[in-house]
């Protein structure tokens, strides 16, 4: 490897910083793949593409039980709660990440914005419902929906 191969990932991460988009409160964000920087004042950030839930659900469900089998520790119980949908979901293949919230007697399962770049995801979301067939689900459909470990502690 030559001298000048060793430097181009360093000209592609200036690039990247400079192509970053200003936002209002002073810090500067890129979200092109594959990565995800962000400037804070003086500090850079870089990190994988911006989907928190994504990486939860990932966490979760892929990464934390082959931890567990190589450790071999017991993994956390896996928990399921009754919740009715709070709003229409489409007729898509695969994990739907929700809020819940109180409502009577019964807990309502929200949507959760997407795609905010807000930290505070990681704290309001609560729990999946798993859609493998890709049903259409309807507001006021009774479902079964799976808590995060986030959810388990509290």
């Amino acid at each position: 490897m030559s001298g000048s191969d060793s430097f181009a990932p360093k000209q592609a991460a200036a690039r990247i910083f400079a192509a970053a988009i200003p936002a209002d409160d002073g810090a500067a964000f890129s979200s092109s793949l594959p990565f995800v920087c962000a400037r804070l004042g003086k500090s850079s950030l870089q990190g994988l593409p911006g989907n928190p839930l994504g990486f939860t659900a990932l966490s979760q469900r892929l990464a934390l039980p082959l931890v567990w089998q190589a450790f071999r520790t017991a993994p956390y119980p896996r928990r399921f709660v009754s919740v009715i949908m709070g709003f229409d979901a489409e007729a898509k293949a695969g994990d739907i990440c929700v809020q819940l919230a109180p409502h009577g007697a019964d807990i309502v399962a929200l949507p959760i914005q997407k795609a905010t770049g807000r930290s505070c995801v990681f704290r309001d979301m609560r729990d999946f419902i798993p859609n493998a067939g890709g049903q259409a689900l309807p507001a006021g459909a009774r479902v079964q929906a799976e808590l995060f470990f986030n959810s388990l502690l509290f």
